[in-house]
């Protein structure tokens, strides 16, 4: 309730300038975690994306069963979050045409991707299933 009321509430006041609050928070995402020992130190895109799938799964980071990702030849990469710990939130953002600039793995992901290679991205969008429980996620690497 308490992240659904923060995000709903961002977008509202700052609409698409929320997307560059939440960058600054995906570095603080990936700060938090290196503490715990949980880091990616990769600098090959497709490693880092598959650390990051690993890192967010049950068996580490615990926000969702499992992530699988894709990248392209042009740099669009998805992921695919099952069974994701944010999935009513997400669900009730959906309802109200909120983007998701506060998805966490997103977060992670792009926030890695900047502090191990400096690639910048952008949102391309995201579909959510509540019935098959997977929320993917995409987003352009752009250098």
């Amino acid at each position: 309730t308490a992240l659904y009321g923060l995000i709903s509430g961002l977008w509202e006041l700052f609409g698409e300038s929320s997307f560059a609050t939440a960058q600054n928070v995906g570095s603080r995402l990936i700060e938090e975690l290196a503490k715990s020992g949980l880091q990616v130190t990769s600098t090959d895109r497709k490693e880092i994306l598959a650390q990051v799938s690993n890192l967010l799964g049950e068996e580490h980071v615990g926000l969702t069963k499992k992530v699988e990702y894709s990248l392209d030849e042009n740099g669009k990469v998805t992921l695919h979050c099952h069974q994701c710990a944010l999935a009513d939130v997400t669900a009730k953002l959906e309802v109200e045409g909120v983007q998701p600039f506060a998805c966490v793995p997103m977060l992670i992901a792009t926030a890695t991707l900047s502090k191990n290679t400096g690639a910048k991205n952008r949102l391309m969008g995201r579909k959510f299933n509540p019935e098959g429980e997977v929320c993917s996620v995409e987003f352009q690497i752009v250098n």
